[in-house]
């Protein structure tokens, strides 16, 4: 793999961290919950779901399903999210 092809390859994976993180946010602002709310129907740190947010987290497979069993969406919006950034 050359640099271009990796740097493409970050590229994207940054564009679906970013996606994620945007879907997340508008996902709990859409239901009314503070960052505080949903950390704790998530059993999450605030400061995790706050790094989430703000795309300098990664979601970790066990935070996808909590989070979206704590805002009744399915984990898959969240990779179709993902998905969509990466295609763009």
């Amino acid at each position: 793999m050359g640099d271009t092809e990796g740097q493409t390859e970050r590229t994207s994976v940054e564009a679906a961290n970013y996606a994620v993180a945007r879907h997340l946010k508008a996902e709990r602002v859409r239901r009314g919950l503070l960052q505080a709310d949903l950390a704790k129907k998530a059993g999450l740190a605030v400061n995790t779901i706050r790094r989430l947010e703000n795309g300098e987290r990664e979601m970790k497979f066990s935070q996808l399903f909590a989070l979206a069993e704590a805002l009744g969406v399915s984990p898959g919006a969240f990779i179709d999210a993902a998905q969509a950034a990466m295609r763009e």
